[in-house]
This record gives structure tokens, C-alpha cells and sequence, in this order.
């Protein structure tokens, strides 16, 4: 059976056409899928910061800290240091950006999970100011548990005769905002968290 040239011109242009309608229509698809993910160019996995912890007291007997009312604690310490060769920004803690960055996880001997974070509060003056944390160095928390700034959820069911020991963990944790957003700023939205430490817990 013979085709003529004018045939098979046709075929070849037609099969052409449609490979390459077929191509522009994948392409098409897959810019449409992706469009429907969420996307935040500004959330990495890899966090920039390390975490750690300075207890109150620490001697032969072991590491501890203290939850009481205002003015009958002192304060332990949670150090953010910059694990990169760049310069890293965050949210001051004065402020409502950086006030909550902060939070612990605490686990009893017997099995009570609960989250300890700051209580919301109003701010007479609020701006989102931050700190540039050289690589290298730190951004140190000064924190002071006191029941009336900080809140456990749910309540741990412990007994105030003498401390208890507890696993507890301090977590570094931003969610974008439009303020962390602000490329000038370039602050990194994440979740960083440190080892487990096994500490007394005084609870007053």
C-alpha cells in the first residue's frame, strides 16, 4: 500500500501537534498543582540555632529549678546559639513577637505530660525589634518561673513536700508572621528543640 507525500505530511504535522499539545498540557497541570500547594519560602527544616538550658542551681545532688510566686524564685536561663556562619535575627522576648518564642515540655516519672509557656498578656509599648546573633554567639533568655507569668497545661499533679524529678525540654519556636516575613529582617520560622534534661523540680 502506498502513501503519497502530501499524506504523510499531514500525518507527521498532525502527530507533532499533538505530542507537543500533550507537553504544554503536562506542563500546564503540573504549574497548577504546585500552585494549589501551600508554600512559605520562609519556613526551613534546618534550623540555624541550637538550644540549651542553664538550671538555677546545679550540685552534687543534681540540676534544678523552681516554680513559685513573684519574687520567691530566681531565674535559670535558655541559650539560643547561632550554629551557622551567618548572622541570625530574633524577635526581642519584650516584645509580642518574641514574647512566646520560648516554651518547655516537661514529662513526670510517672507518666504527666504538660507545656509551660508564658500567659498572654497586654503590651503598653510594642514594635517588633530584634536581635542580630553573630555566628557563633548566643541570645540568652532570662526566664523566671513565676506562677503568675507562666502557665502549666494541663496542671501537674505533684506533691509541693519536696521536688520532684522531671524530664524537661526547652523549645524554640516561631510561626510566620507578616512582620517575619520583611526580607530586611530575614528571620527564620521553625521549631528547634533541646536534649532532654533530667532536672528537680521545686513546685511551690
Amino acid at each position: 500500500m502506498s502513501v503519497s507525500k502530501q499524506g504523510m505530511r499531514r500525518s507527521f504535522y498532525g502527530s507533532g501537534l499533538a505530542t507537543i499539545i500533550l507537553i504544554v498540557g503536562a506542563v500546564f497541570n503540573r504549574e497548577a498543582n504546585c500552585s494549589q500547594q501551600p508554600t512559605n519560602l520562609s519556613v526551613s527544616s534546618k534550623s540555624p540555632f541550637s538550644i540549651a538550658i542553664v538550671p538555677q542551681d546545679s550540685n552534687d545532688h543534681g540540676q534544678w529549678i523552681a516554680m513559685r510566686t513573684a519574687g520567691a524564685t530566681k531565674p535559670f536561663y535558655v541559650v539560643l546559639t547561632n550554629i551557622t556562619t551567618e548572622p541570625q535575627r530574633v524577635f526581642e522576648s519584650w516584645n509580642m513577637w518574641g514574647y512566646k518564642a520560648i516554651f518547655f515540655e516537661v514529662l513526670t516519672e510517672d507518666g504527666q505530660r504538660a507545656v509551660v509557656s508564658r500567659k498572654d498578656k497586654d503590651f503598653d509599648k510594642n514594635y517588633p525589634s530584634t536581635f542580630i546573633v553573630p555566628p557563633g554567639e548566643q541570645y540568652v533568655y532570662t526566664i523566671e518561673f513565676t506562677k503568675e507569668d507562666w502557665a502549666v497545661v494541663p496542671t501537674l499533679r505533684l506533691s509541693k513536700a519536696e521536688p520532684v524529678v522531671v524530664h524537661f525540654k526547652a523549645i524554640y519556636q516561631l510561626n510566620p508572621t507578616q512582620e517575619s516575613r520583611i526580607p530586611s529582617k530575614r528571620i527564620w520560622i521553625g521549631r528547634v528543640e533541646s536534649k532532654d534534661y533530667m532536672l528537680r523540680l521545686v513546685y511551690d
